[in-house]
């Protein structure tokens, strides 16, 4: 699964969450992060996204229905992050998600992005 990379002012600073293609591992998509805070350059950081995603969900994508989802951020310190989130289908390859990123007990980032499936054709 490919997501945009998503840019987005958040109080006194621009945040840009760039994630690498998510690979299908056992119930879950997984993927490579870097995290820019501008201008606040040393809160930057990388790590590994999980999301969680069943099969049964799986099934209903392909369905173009819209799923709820889980997951964690964690750094290359070994910060967790909790993540939830949604996903909404356009078609079989291609859709909108919704991220809340958990960034600390004070601060939620939230991130509207674009995502697909460059192995599955639409039919529509």
């Amino acid at each position: 699964m490919d997501v945009a990379p998503i840019t987005k002012w958040f109080h006194i600073a621009s945040v840009t969450l760039t994630p690498n293609s998510f690979i299908r591992t056992t119930n879950a998509f997984t993927a490579d992060y870097k995290a820019e805070i501008i201008p606040f350059s040393f809160y930057d950081e990388v790590g590994t996204l999980r999301i969680s995603i069943a099969d049964s969900d799986l099934k209903k994508l392909l369905n173009n229905e819209s799923i709820s989802f889980k997951g964690a951020a964690t750094n290359s310190e070994k910060k967790i992050h909790l993540i939830t989130g949604e996903v909404i289908p356009k078609t079989i390859s291609n859709g909108t998600l919704k991220v809340k990123l958990y960034y600390n007990s004070l601060i939620t980032l939230s991130f509207v992005t674009s995502y697909s499936l460059p192995l599955l054709k639409s039919e529509k």
